[in-house]
């Protein structure tokens, strides 16, 4: 699971929509763990990132479902803080 996180990420880098298809993909299973979903995370962040006011607004509530799911996920009573402190910062950047 965590080098489907780290693939993710390279997709993130080197094409941002084939990625955030893939995260959706990802974040749709119940079975992802909350180091893969961080990456979702943080790919759904970037995209957001391009976007003008009106769209972001449009895509607050999956940013914050998405969180909501990283919070509950498998593995993140395992997983370092450091997941835990990202999945945060976007949600106060939000």
């Amino acid at each position: 699971m965590e080098q489907l996180g780290a693939d993710l990420e390279l997709l993130r880098r080197s094409d941002l929509p084939r990625a955030l298809q893939e995260a959706r993909r990802l974040v749709n299973n119940p079975a992802t763990g909350a180091s893969v979903l961080a990456a979702c995370i943080n790919v759904l962040a970037t995209y957001l990132d391009t976007l003008l006011d009106q769209e972001f607004a449009v895509q607050l509530p999956t940013v914050l479902d998405w969180i909501e799911r990283f919070q509950s996920a498998p593995g993140i009573e395992t997983d370092s803080s450091y997941l835990a402190s990202q999945a945060g910062s976007t949600r106060a950047w939000l």
